[in-house]
Protein backbone atom coordinates (compact mmCIF):
# COMPACT_ATOMS: atom_id res chain seq x y z
CA UNK A 1 0.00 0.00 0.00
CA UNK A 2 1.56 3.30 -1.21
CA UNK A 3 1.51 6.06 1.55
CA UNK A 4 -0.54 8.73 0.70
CA UNK A 5 0.74 12.24 -0.14
CA UNK A 6 0.44 15.92 1.77
CA UNK A 7 -2.52 17.29 -0.20
CA UNK A 8 -1.49 21.54 0.44
CA UNK A 9 -4.20 22.26 -1.81
CA UNK A 10 -6.79 20.53 0.62
CA UNK A 11 -4.92 23.02 3.12
CA UNK A 12 -5.69 25.98 1.11
CA UNK A 13 -9.19 25.27 0.63
CA UNK A 14 -10.02 24.70 4.22
CA UNK A 15 -8.15 28.48 4.74
CA UNK A 16 -10.01 29.91 2.03
CA UNK A 17 -13.36 28.17 3.61
CA UNK A 18 -12.77 29.77 6.98
CA UNK A 19 -11.88 33.08 5.50
CA UNK A 20 -14.96 33.42 4.08
CA UNK A 21 -16.53 32.77 7.61
CA UNK A 22 -14.87 35.09 10.02
CA UNK A 23 -16.28 36.90 12.74
CA UNK A 24 -17.21 40.83 13.06
CA UNK A 25 -14.98 42.82 15.50
CA UNK A 26 -15.71 46.32 16.54
CA UNK A 27 -13.07 48.02 17.99
CA UNK A 28 -14.22 47.73 21.49
CA UNK A 29 -13.88 44.04 20.79
CA UNK A 30 -10.55 44.73 19.79
CA UNK A 31 -9.56 46.65 22.89
CA UNK A 32 -11.14 43.51 25.28
CA UNK A 33 -8.72 41.34 22.82
CA UNK A 34 -5.55 44.26 23.39
CA UNK A 35 -6.44 44.05 26.86
CA UNK A 36 -6.78 40.62 27.96
CA UNK A 37 -3.48 39.45 25.91
CA UNK A 38 -1.28 41.75 27.67
CA UNK A 39 -3.19 41.05 31.28
CA UNK A 40 -5.24 37.28 31.35
CA UNK A 41 -6.18 37.99 35.17
CA UNK A 42 -7.90 41.49 34.61
CA UNK A 43 -10.72 41.46 36.25
CA UNK A 44 -13.89 41.86 34.36
CA UNK A 45 -14.92 45.31 35.62
CA UNK A 46 -11.49 46.66 35.48
CA UNK A 47 -11.83 45.55 31.98
CA UNK A 48 -15.21 46.99 31.47
CA UNK A 49 -13.92 50.60 32.57
CA UNK A 50 -10.83 50.14 30.09
CA UNK A 51 -13.22 49.73 27.09
CA UNK A 52 -15.80 52.06 28.74
CA UNK A 53 -18.60 49.41 28.78
CA UNK A 54 -20.64 48.33 31.66
CA UNK A 55 -18.98 44.84 33.82
CA UNK A 56 -22.32 43.06 32.15
CA UNK A 57 -21.98 44.40 28.69
CA UNK A 58 -18.23 43.43 28.39
CA UNK A 59 -18.77 39.78 30.03
CA UNK A 60 -21.34 39.37 27.68
CA UNK A 61 -18.79 40.52 25.20
CA UNK A 62 -15.94 38.12 26.06
CA UNK A 63 -18.11 34.95 26.55
CA UNK A 64 -18.98 36.04 22.50
CA UNK A 65 -15.34 36.05 21.79
CA UNK A 66 -14.69 32.89 23.51
CA UNK A 67 -17.72 31.16 21.77
CA UNK A 68 -16.84 32.03 18.70
CA UNK A 69 -12.58 30.56 19.29
CA UNK A 70 -11.37 33.93 19.12
CA UNK A 71 -10.19 33.53 22.74
CA UNK A 72 -8.95 30.03 23.07
CA UNK A 73 -7.75 30.19 26.67
CA UNK A 74 -6.46 32.03 29.36
CA UNK A 75 -2.82 31.08 30.91
CA UNK A 76 0.35 32.40 32.34
CA UNK A 77 3.44 32.83 30.52
CA UNK A 78 6.14 31.99 32.39
CA UNK A 79 10.20 33.15 32.36
CA UNK A 80 12.53 30.12 31.37
CA UNK A 81 15.55 31.25 33.07
CA UNK A 82 13.54 31.67 36.40
CA UNK A 83 13.31 27.52 36.00
CA UNK A 84 16.63 27.36 35.15
CA UNK A 85 15.63 26.72 31.32
CA UNK A 86 18.61 28.98 30.03
CA UNK A 87 18.64 27.10 25.79
CA UNK A 88 16.03 27.69 23.81
CA UNK A 89 16.56 26.53 20.52
CA UNK A 90 14.21 26.72 16.79
CA UNK A 91 14.87 23.57 14.74
CA UNK A 92 13.95 22.55 11.43
CA UNK A 93 12.88 19.29 11.12
CA UNK A 94 13.15 17.29 7.62
CA UNK A 95 10.93 14.35 6.97
CA UNK A 96 12.17 11.79 4.51
CA UNK A 97 8.64 11.51 3.15
CA UNK A 98 5.92 14.04 3.30
CA UNK A 99 3.08 12.06 3.37
CA UNK A 100 -0.10 11.81 5.44
CA UNK A 101 1.00 8.88 7.30
CA UNK A 102 4.46 10.19 8.25
CA UNK A 103 2.65 13.83 8.80
CA UNK A 104 0.58 11.78 11.39
CA UNK A 105 3.17 10.25 13.19
CA UNK A 106 5.58 13.10 13.86
CA UNK A 107 3.03 14.93 15.48
CA UNK A 108 2.08 12.56 17.37
CA UNK A 109 5.34 11.45 18.70
CA UNK A 110 6.48 15.46 18.95
CA UNK A 111 3.40 16.39 21.14
CA UNK A 112 4.17 13.95 23.71
CA UNK A 113 7.66 15.27 24.17
CA UNK A 114 7.74 18.64 26.92
CA UNK A 115 11.01 20.31 25.90
CA UNK A 116 8.88 20.59 22.77
CA UNK A 117 6.77 24.47 23.70
CA UNK A 118 5.82 24.65 20.33
CA UNK A 119 5.61 23.14 16.29
CA UNK A 120 4.62 24.44 13.40
CA UNK A 121 4.05 22.76 9.82
CA UNK A 122 5.22 25.17 7.08
CA UNK A 123 6.31 24.86 3.75
CA UNK A 124 9.80 25.56 2.30
CA UNK A 125 13.19 24.14 3.04
CA UNK A 126 11.73 22.49 6.09
CA UNK A 127 8.59 20.69 7.08
CA UNK A 128 8.18 21.61 10.74
CA UNK A 129 9.92 24.28 12.79
CA UNK A 130 9.67 23.44 16.49
CA UNK A 131 11.26 25.48 19.10
CA UNK A 132 12.55 23.27 22.24
CA UNK A 133 13.65 24.88 26.00
CA UNK A 134 16.26 22.92 27.83
CA UNK A 135 18.24 23.37 30.95
CA UNK A 136 21.50 23.83 29.16
CA UNK A 137 23.24 22.05 26.13
CA UNK A 138 23.39 18.81 27.63
CA UNK A 139 20.12 18.46 27.98
CA UNK A 140 19.46 19.49 24.38
CA UNK A 141 22.09 17.33 22.99
CA UNK A 142 20.14 14.67 24.95
CA UNK A 143 16.96 15.89 23.52
CA UNK A 144 17.92 15.12 20.20
CA UNK A 145 20.11 12.09 20.25
CA UNK A 146 17.71 10.18 22.71
CA UNK A 147 14.49 11.53 21.97
CA UNK A 148 14.37 13.20 18.53
CA UNK A 149 16.49 10.76 16.91
CA UNK A 150 14.23 7.81 17.58
CA UNK A 151 11.21 9.33 15.28
CA UNK A 152 10.98 7.56 11.85
CA UNK A 153 11.03 9.31 9.62
CA UNK A 154 13.08 12.06 10.36
CA UNK A 155 15.80 13.17 7.38
CA UNK A 156 17.60 16.17 8.78
CA UNK A 157 17.06 18.41 12.01
CA UNK A 158 18.66 21.78 11.49
CA UNK A 159 19.00 23.75 14.57
CA UNK A 160 19.17 27.70 15.68
CA UNK A 161 20.28 28.61 19.04
CA UNK A 162 18.30 32.03 20.33
CA UNK A 163 20.90 34.18 22.12
CA UNK A 164 18.30 37.01 22.47
CA UNK A 165 14.61 37.67 22.22
CA UNK A 166 14.11 40.76 20.38
CA UNK A 167 9.91 40.53 20.16
CA UNK A 168 7.52 38.29 21.36
CA UNK A 169 4.09 39.43 21.91
CA UNK A 170 0.25 38.19 20.67
CA UNK A 171 -1.68 38.76 18.46
CA UNK A 172 -2.52 43.13 18.27
CA UNK A 173 -6.10 43.11 17.54
CA UNK A 174 -5.57 46.58 16.38
CA UNK A 175 -3.62 45.63 13.39
CA UNK A 176 -6.27 42.88 12.17
CA UNK A 177 -7.90 43.40 8.85
CA UNK A 178 -10.27 46.22 8.51
CA UNK A 179 -12.98 43.72 7.01
CA UNK A 180 -13.26 42.25 10.63
CA UNK A 181 -15.08 44.84 11.20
Amino acid sequence: MQPQEFDHDAGLLILLQTMNTLPQLDQIDRAILDYLQAQAKLTNAKLAQYVGLSPASTLERVRKLEQQGIIKSYHAQLDPKKLALYTCVIMQVKLQRLTATSVAAFQATITNIPEIVACHQVVGDADFLAKAITTDMAAYQHLVMHRLSAIEGIQHIKSFFITATVKETGISATSLPPDLT
